[in-house]
This record gives C-alpha cells, structure tokens and sequence, in this order.
C-alpha cells in the first residue's frame, strides 16, 4: 500500500513533537538528579505532556507505514487528549511560581477541579467526545472533537495564550522598565514567545483540516518553535530570574534543594 506524501508530512512532524516533547523531557529529568531542584520534574513532566498531544498522529503513522493500517481511533483519541488537563495544571502551577505566586493555589485549584469531568467525558461518554472519518487507503487517520471535550481543550490553549503567555509578557514589560539591561529579558522573552506560538499553533492544527497541508505545517512548525523557546527558557541558568526579589512577585522555587 502506497502512503501518500500528505501522510508522510503530517505522520512525520507528529514524531518530530513527540521527539522534541522526549528529548526535553530527558534532559530535565537528568537535570533534577544532578541538581536536586524541585520544579524541575514538573517542567520535564509538562516536556512530555506537551509531545504527548501528537502521540496519536505520531503512533498511527508507524503503524500505517509498518503495518498498512492506522490506529485504532479511541485508542488515537485517548493517546492524544488524556494529558491535557493535568499538563495544563502544571503549566499554570509553573508559570504563576514564577510571575505571580499569590495567584497560583486558587488557579491550580480552579483547573484541577477542571480535570474531573475532562476524563469523566473522555472515559464514560467516549463515543460522543470524538467523531472519526474513515481514512482512504495511504492516508493517515484524524479525528474531531465533539461536545465537552472540544470546548474545554479550546479553553485550555486559550488560557496558555492569555494566561501564561500575557503573564510573561506583563513580567517582561516590568523587567525591562526597571532594568532595560537585564540579563533576565532574554528567557522571559522565550517563554512569552514561546507559550504564545505554541497556543498559536494548536489553535491552528485543531482548525485546519489536514487536506490544507501548508497550514498544518505552518502550525506544526510554530508548536516546534514554541517547545523550543519554552522549555530553553524554563531551564535552570534562569536563576537570576527565580532568585531574583519582587517587584514582580517571583518566588526563588527552581533553585531551592
């Protein structure tokens, strides 16, 4: 059976933000055992969160080009969304630690109540939180959200977007007013960009049918830059950033034994 050139790209750069999920989070994991710093697990757990939403794509493209046949769609469907809750938790509970601690418990508390019927739809009323189309011969399989699932996965990104990256931005802009020279812009800058085009290029991706290929691309290249910048940014010669006394409200967490 021939794969069409459409599934190789989008099979292709699925593993690509699988990889890039994994290599990040390896290199935070080792990180943590060297260094003993206490947000570090959670920043290589979000690594992973985040390569895990193309786990899918990412699996039934193997098996389409190892097997001749795509994966199972629950099974796709499960693989790709069953994170995104609790990697959004951890991403709020990292980004408010760093720009807004007195924030961060009624946040964290607020999306993982959010988490229980996220995984209640996805596990009780699995049939109704996805419709599938049957994928011609070569072609790789996708799906659609529907009902619950869809609004709240849409609520998500968009709280990365307005939430995490605005915050970093707002960060940024009172950083810079107070110390243009600041060594610290540079990383804040990363991961405001960062969370910004990764949100961009979900948004994109859950939109745009794969027949438009060039813009699934596009999204697929802006959410590489945005793991890129991210998890650069989120590293741990950030330590002025985290040490670093109010005025805007950060905490010295990433550093502490």
């Amino acid at each position: 059976m021939a794969i069409t050139p459409i599934t190789y790209l989008n099979g292709g750069s699925a593993l690509i933000l699988v990889f890039i999920g994994l290599t990040f989070s390896l290199i935070y994991l080792k990180l943590y055992f060297d260094e003993k710093k206490k947000l570090l697990p959670i920043v290589g757990f979000v690594a992973f969160s985040m390569g895990s939403f193309y786990l899918g794509p990412a699996i039934s493209f193997l098996k389409l080009v190892f097997f001749g046949e795509n994966l199972d769609p629950e099974l796709y469907f499960k693989l790709s969304y069953i994170l995104i809750p609790i990697a959004t938790v951890a991403i709020l509970y990292l980004g408010f630690n760093i720009f807004r601690p007195k924030y961060q418990k009624r946040f964290v508390i607020f999306y993982s109540i959010l988490c229980i019927d996220y995984w209640v739809a996805m596990f009780f009323f699995t049939d109704m939180m996805f419709s599938a189309d049957v994928p011609l011969a070569g072609e790789l399989l996708d799906i659609n959200l529907e009902h619950i699932i869809k609004y709240q996965t849409a609520f998500y990104i968009i709280s990365l977007i307005f939430v995490i990256s605005g915050g970093f931005f707002g960060m940024r802009r009172k950083i810079k007013k107070q110390d243009p020279e600041s060594k610290e812009l540079k990383k804040i800058t990363q991961l405001a960009v960062g969370w910004a085009l990764f949100g961009l290029g979900s948004i994109m991706d859950a939109i745009l049918p794969t027949e438009l290929l060039q813009y699934v691309i596009i999204a697929r290249i802006f959410m590489g830059i945005g793991y890129i910048l991210v998890f650069l940014g989120f590293l741990p010669k950030m330590k002025e950033v985290y040490e670093r006394d109010a005025p805007v409200e950060m905490e010295p967490e990433m550093t502490s034994k």
